[in-house]
């Protein structure tokens, strides 16, 4: 005969799902604020979207390249002063341990009077606008541009992510737990939206009982409405918008910024690393990897290599390794599939779904999210022994 073992109780103010920029932001600032909170993750803290962003503190500038500012601009517009304090150790958490890859980007143009005119208009449409850079000041990486090219500098700091994970994961050990999805969770539903969450292991199951469930999974999400039912999933809905992005590496200089034409989206955004072996990564995003989901892989390569070669004639990139990453991005669904201007919050009960849009963006999620808390904390801390989850590699070090 076998003995029903009954599961352990927990009570905490928020239980979040996800380890992600956005869970990992809010959990910080909720403990802070004397809320009591857990946070699941499946595998790695970051996996997915989070690591797979270009770690820009975008301040708007990316979003006013056809000159006109928009509510995506005003959103973001305040994000690079946000970040810089929790850099400094004096903001709404501590990084002050994370690694600050550049303090600026650039933009440069390609050398057509179109790209130009769209240079001047970012810089002219922008509250903190860029500054044109003398030929002699260029950054190594377009130093040997011709004089056809304007180079601006933008005050958007651009941030290691995996160091930004371990920043505030590390002083928040205690309230992560390695959960492994979909057979180490269970959501038992309510009037209210969600009774509790039974979480298990090998050998061990324990019951959350959470006044708020936060759903901060990115992608994930989806998995959690379908649990939930229709109910709710028509209620809630998410959009995914794929990218298709390039890991350049080789004998490069470092280089961050976009290189714009006359679209509103930058040609290429670079963003640079070294690896252990002390080669430059270059981390390719922007149009190329929007236009190259409908690429596979060596189409993807080659169509890089191309417009490297044509934007940046000047960058020697024929010894380099290409590889090439999809990235799943998922959004709160918009009208016509679009970006959101912001993040997208929605509650159902007491369940709670985010999705912060973008990197830069995880402030102001969090702050919607603890919006949607009750105003005071009701439990205490828990102190639970269980598995942790590490942080993520970045994509190109990953099979």
């Amino acid at each position: 005969m076998v003995a029903f073992v009954q599961p352990e109780r927990i009570e905490v103010d928020a239980l979040i799902f996800g380890g992600g920029i956005c869970a990992l932001w809010t959990l910080a600032r909720l403990r802070r604020e004397g809320y009591s909170a857990l946070a699941l993750e499946a595998s790695a803290l970051g996996n997915g979207q989070t690591v797979a962003s270009q770690g820009i503190i975008h301040g708007g500038v990316k979003y006013a390249l056809g000159g006109l500012i928009g509510d995506a601009s005003r959103a973001i517009s305040r994000m690079p002063e946000i970040w810089s304090a929790c850099l400094a150790g004096r903001g709404e958490i501590d990084l002050s341990s994370a690694r600050v890859l550049s303090d600026a980007c650039y933009l440069w143009t390609t050398p057509r009077i179109g790209a130009r005119l769209a240079g001047v208009a970012a810089s002219r449409a922008i509250r903190a606008a860029p500054r044109r850079v003398a030929p002699q000041d260029h950054p190594p990486a377009l130093r040997d541009a011709p004089r056809s090219v304007d180079v601006y500098r933008v005050g958007e700091p651009v941030l290691d992510v995996p160091s930004v994970l371990h920043a505030i994961a590390d002083r928040h050990q205690s309230a992560l737990m390695r959960v492994r999805f979909p057979d180490g969770v269970r959501l038992r539903r309510s009037a209210d939206g969600i009774d509790h969450a039974t979480i298990r292991d090998a050998d061990r199951e324990v019951e959350i009982h959470a006044r708020r469930y936060l759903f901060c999974a990115g992608a994930g999400n989806a998995d959690y409405l379908a649990r939930l039912g229709s109910a709710v999933a028509s209620f809630v809905r998410m959009q995914r918008r794929p990218l298709h992005m390039v890991a350049m590496i080789g004998d490069l200089p470092m280089l961050y910024g976009h290189a714009i034409g006359p679209s509103t989206t930058p040609l290429l955004t670079i963003t640079s690393t070294r690896n252990a072996a002390g080669a430059t990564i270059w981390w390719i995003g922007g149009g190329l990897a929007e236009e190259g989901v409908h690429r596979d892989g060596s189409e993807q390569a080659e169509a890089a290599r191309l417009q490297v070669a044509t934007l940046m004639p000047w960058v020697q990139t024929e010894d380099t390794v290409v590889r090439t990453v999809r990235v799943d991005r998922a959004e709160g669904a918009q009208a016509g599939g679009v970006r959101p201007n912001g993040p997208v919050v929605q509650r159902v009960g007491n369940a709670v779904f985010c999705w912060p849009t973008k990197l830069a963006l995880a402030p102001q999620a969090a702050s919607m999210l603890i919006k949607e808390m009750p105003e005071t904390p009701a439990h205490a801390q828990p102190m639970i022994a269980w598995e942790r989850p590490p942080v993520a590699r970045p994509p190109w070090e990953q099979d």
